[in-house]
């Protein structure tokens, strides 16, 4: 067995990059519908409505936050999302759904950040 060296990846929103982000993650879902009946059974399924999610875990440091969403929440605005990972991009634009900030002793300030997208591909 070799060993082998395992991707990183670079987070953009609106192009620029995160430089505090401490994971991210793209979940893709096809948005399709079981179609069960009584004679077949699981007999397949029905298109719907593709979407993605991208979940950006951030550490905040004490100058301020590296992307404050507040704003593109209250007004709705969309945002460009780039994820750079495996020799590949996953670019997509969606809305920030929510955000929180977390904080405890003996443990850093951070941010989660969750934007429902439009369905991407990794180009």
């Amino acid at each position: 067995m070799a060993l082998q060296e395992y991707s990183s990846s670079a987070v953009y929103i609106n192009n620029s990059q995160l430089t505090e982000n401490a994971s991210v993650q793209v979940a893709r879902d096809a948005g399709f519908q079981r179609v069960l009946t009584i004679a077949k059974g699981f007999a397949g399924v029905s298109p719907g409505a593709k979407l993605a999610t991208v979940t950006i875990k951030g550490a905040v440091p004490s100058a301020g936050f590296e992307f404050d969403p507040g704003d593109v929440m209250e007004g709705l605005i969309p945002v460009s999302v780039a994820v750079f990972a495996a020799s590949a991009t996953f670019i997509t634009r969606g809305f920030v759904e929510k955000d929180t900030f977390s904080h405890a002793t003996n443990g850093e300030a951070m941010q989660d950040i969750d934007i429902i997208c439009e369905y991407g591909k990794w180009e």
